[in-house]
């Protein structure tokens, strides 16, 4: 088997990553058959980045040497990595995408894992229609903003928003507003995972709006489109005792 090795770069993730290598071997990024990770959730996330912009579905066995490890199984250096690897469980999910248009008609098209989300850019509050399937479902949203978020990231800020946390293996979507004022009532929507969700910026000039895909983010835009990406696979490993259904179960329920 032949494992790619990416720590965070503390000196903890450094010493024990260096000492796998030596076991194990170090390929590259492209050829290997699997990346182990020595680090937390952002490190997870930049690492599932790298795999959708090389277009390759390979799988992730992460541990945990972060602050957060949602997606991470616990560091354990004493049994055998491979075993662990071949016995663990595959948890296979789409990316989110977005194309935005930008001030000044700039097209972008970015990847997400967790979430989407758009937020003011200052102490204006933002203006927002939102579409769905090309019907107008909010005419005008006004608030710090609005997320869009898959089932792995439904824990994380979409959480911490008051938004619902799905099942991982739903076909699923949460969209969760950020300190709405008008509609002041307003709570999350939970819409199908094959749904295209359009955000245009309302008075943009006077209100200019973000966009954020997990850590890549977007100044002043104009409107933008979400939706799940289909085309693409991305794969985490799971020890058996560590499935993330478990755990986002007992998020639920904590």
């Amino acid at each position: 088997m032949k494992i790619c090795f990416i720590t965070s770069g503390t000196k903890e993730a450094d010493v024990e990553s260096s000492k796998f290598q030596e076991k194990y071997g170090q390929y590259s990024f492209q050829d290997a058959d699997v990346v182990v990770v020595f680090g937390g959730d952002g490190l997870i996330l930049r690492v599932l980045h790298k795999i959708i912009s090389l277009n390759r579905n390979i799988p992730i066995y992460a541990m945990n040497m972060g602050n957060l490890g949602f997606l991470a199984n616990i560091f354990d250096k004493q049994n055998d990595l491979i075993e662990k690897i071949e016995s663990a469980t595959q948890t296979r999910f789409p990316p989110l995408k977005m194309i935005a248009k930008l001030n000044g008609d700039q097209i972008i098209e970015e990847y997400a894992i967790n979430e989407i989300y758009l937020f003011r850019q200052s102490h204006q509050a933002a203006k927002i229609r939102v579409c769905v399937n090309d019907i107008t479902r909010l005419s005008e949203f006004v608030g710090d903003g609005i997320i869009y978020s898959s089932p792995v990231g439904s824990t994380a800020y979409n959480y911490s928003s008051h938004g619902p946390i799905l099942p991982i293996d739903s076909s699923l979507i949460a969209l969760t507003p950020i300190s709405p004022f008008r509609p002041k009532s307003l709570n999350s929507a939970i819409l199908d995972d094959k749904s295209i969700i359009r955000f245009e910026i309302l008075e943009n000039k006077k209100r200019p709006v973000n966009i954020i895909a997990d850590f890549i983010e977007y100044q002043d835009i104009l409107e933008a489109k979400v939706q799940v990406d289909f085309s693409k696979t991305l794969t985490l490993l799971f020890d058996k005792d560590n499935q993330l259904t478990e755990k986002i179960m007992h998020e639920q329920f904590s």
